[in-house]
Formats: structure tokens, C-alpha cells, sequence
């Protein structure tokens, strides 16, 4: 009884420091010390089990702290769709994922799967011709309704049309058992696409499960920081967009007020771009060391090169009023950009790739 007691005591002070290992026990003379032993072994895996969600609850945690801070940062658009899907995918431990995104013309598209597979080529309409929501899909419920839904069964779900989801398991030997679809809805309430991630797996053993519902507040924190994140990634676009718009229609306003040379500032960064294209190929030579790596890096090129006659004196663009002083003109408005472009190359010598010497 001695030896009995000693032993209780012992796993107690391990379970008090979180030590879920066993020692030796053995049998009691004592009914009573025996139901004792069992139920502190049932004690010691609950607390086990308790302890161990708690810690991958807090690795969640810490995981949407570090994706609000990656996703507030990154600039280029498919990084940040596939750290999107990517991250879900890991919260939520599902063996694969799909994203699709709202388009244009009232539909989803599939945007990006973590699988290596091809993307369909078709889109799932949110309406039908007569206007009505089609609600069979259910990614397209999922968008509309902006409800998050779990399917434990794909084989034997009946709410919605999964055939599409089998044809796919046929033709690649996938098997898709369960499902969580989560909607990516901005601040306003616009739903800008759908996660959808198939086949929840056990942690440890990587055993198909059910889709936890703990999880699932994880999952839709992350869809929601993700919609935000794309909406200031979609407003940024429009804003550049804009800006790009602008500057072309002040180019084009430019070339219209001489008859002369008109579409010289549209034909500079046609030329421009095609010179930086060939430069940037370049692998030997004074050129070997010049890259544009970034759209951003192109985009400004493409800016300087719509911009390179804005803001001259009125003197100094081409403007004549007969063939004589127009072919005057072009000489002095050739000789101007060389000049600049003489005077760039002294200073820099990476500065040639950006220099074009045009005719209006």
C-alpha cells in the first residue's frame, strides 16, 4: 500500500510539471488504489490531449500574427495569393487547397491550387441567364451566401453538385474525402473569391479526418485578413492604372498640338521598351551587368520613357509652321535627347540601356 501511495505521488508531481510519461506501477491488495491508478492515468491523457491543443492553438496564433505582418508587406500579387492558400492550408492541415477569385463578369475562376495539376480552363457563374443565384456549386453558395461550409463526405453529400469534384478524383486517382470552403470577404462586405481546402489530416499521423470546427475560427481569421490584404492589393492596381492612364493622355496631349510629330511620345516607349528588352537579354559586353528584375523597375522605365518630353519649355518642343522649320525642328529635338543622353551616360554608365536616340 506503502509502494502504491509513493507511486501516485510521484506521477502527480510529474503531471504538476507537465510530464506526461508513466512510471512503474503495480497491481494493489486495494480495489480502491487500483480505480485510483486508473483514473489518474484517464487524468494524464486528458491533460495530455488539453496540453497539446493548447500548444497548436498558440502556434496558430503566432502563425496569424506573422501572416498579418507577411501579407501587409508583399507587393507582388501571386506571392501573396500563394501565401494566402498556402497558409490556410497548413492551419487547418489539409492536404491540398484550391483559391478562386471573383471576376469581372460574375463568375469564379480557379485562381491557384497547391497541387502541381493544371488549373481548369472554366469558370463557375454566379447567376444563371435568368439572373437567379446558382447556388449548386458549393463554391459559388459559399461565395454568395458568404457562409463558411464543411462537408464531411464528398461521396455522400447531396446539398450540393460535387461531380465535378469526383470527375477530378477519377481522372487523377486523387480521392477527396472531406471539404472546407471559406469565403474572402473585404471590409464592405465584397466577397473577392473562396478558399476551398480537401482532406483534413491527422497531425501526427497524417490519417484522413474530419475538418476540425476549432480550427475553423483560425481558418476564417486568416480569410479575413487575406481579403483585406487583396482589396489594398486591387486598389493599389486601380490607382496605378490610373496614374499609367493619366501620363499617357498627358503624352498624348503633347503629341496633339503639333501636326509634325504627332505620335512621336507614343512611338518613344515602344522603341524604349524594345531596346530595354534586348539590353536586359544581354549576357556579354558593357551590358552584361544591367537588369530590370521587378515589374516595379519596368514600370518606371515604361513612365520615364511616356514622360520624356513633359515639362519643356513651350520653345523647345517641335513646333513649326512649315516643312523647312519642321525638318529644323526634328534636328533640334533629336539633338536635345542626345545631348541628355551624352550627359546621362557620363554621369553613369548604367544609364545606357535607358538612353533611345529616336526620330520623332
Amino acid at each position: 500500500m506503502r509502494r502504491s501511495l509513493g507511486t501516485l505521488a510521484a506521477d502527480t508531481q510529474r503531471l504538476r510539471n507537465l510530464d506526461f510519461s508513466t512510471g512503474k506501477t503495480s497491481g494493489s491488495l486495494i480495489r480502491e488504489l487500483d480505480d485510483l491508478h486508473r483514473q489518474h492515468d484517464a487524468m494524464r491523457q486528458s491533460l495530455q490531449a488539453q496540453n497539446l491543443a493548447l500548444e497548436q492553438a498558440q502556434e496558430k496564433l503566432a502563425s496569424l500574427v506573422e501572416n498579418g505582418m507577411l501579407l501587409s508587406s508583399e507587393r507582388d500579387k501571386h506571392r501573396l495569393l500563394e501565401h494566402i492558400l498556402m497558409q490556410g492550408k497548413r492551419i487547418c492541415n489539409a492536404d491540398a487547397a484550391t483559391l478562386y477569385l471573383i471576376t469581372d463578369h460574375d463568375s469564379l475562376r480557379f485562381t491557384l491550387r497547391s497541387m502541381a495539376d493544371q488549373l481548369p480552363a472554366f469558370e463557375l457563374p454566379l447567376h444563371d441567364n435568368s439572373g437567379a443565384p446558382n447556388e449548386r456549386h458549393v463554391s459559388t453558395y459559399v461565395a454568395l451566401r458568404k457562409e463558411t461550409v464543411i462537408i464531411d463526405d464528398v461521396y455522400s453529400e447531396t446539398r450540393f453538385d460535387l461531380s465535378g469534384t469526383r470527375r477530378f478524383d477519377m481522372e487523377s486517382g486523387y480521392r477527396t474525402v472531406s471539404m472546407l470552403c471559406v469565403p474572402l470577404v473585404a471590409h464592405g462586405g465584397e466577397v473577392l473569391g473562396v478558399l476551398q481546402f480537401m482532406n483534413a489530416t491527422e497531425p501526427g499521423s497524417g490519417d484522413l479526418i474530419r475538418f476540425s470546427r476549432q480550427n475553423l475560427r483560425f481558418v476564417e481569421a486568416l480569410a479575413s485578413q487575406s481579403a483585406v490584404a487583396l482589396e489594398n492589393h486591387n486598389l493599389i492596381d486601380s490607382q496605378t492604372a490610373l496614374i499609367d492612364s493619366m501620363i499617357e493622355i498627358l503624352a498624348g496631349a503633347i503629341d496633339a498640338k503639333s501636326a509634325y510629330t504627332g505620335g512621336h511620345c507614343a512611338r518613344v516607349p515602344e522603341l524604349a521598351l524594345m531596346l530595354a528588352e534586348q539590353a536586359n537579354a544581354t549576357a556579354e559586353g558593357p551590358l552584361a551587368d544591367f537588369r530590370f528584375e521587378t515589374e516595379e523597375q519596368w514600370r518606371e522605365f515604361r513612365i520615364g520613357a511616356w514622360l520624356h518630353d513633359c515639362g519643356k519649355q513651350p520653345e523647345c518642343q517641335p513646333r513649326h509652321p512649315d516643312r523647312r522649320g519642321a525638318v529644323q525642328g526634328q534636328r533640334a529635338h533629336r539633338a536635345d535627347h542626345r545631348h541628355a543622353g551624352e550627359f546621362a551616360v557620363s554621369q553613369e554608365p548604367a544609364a545606357r540601356s535607358g538612353i533611345c536616340r529616336h526620330s520623332p
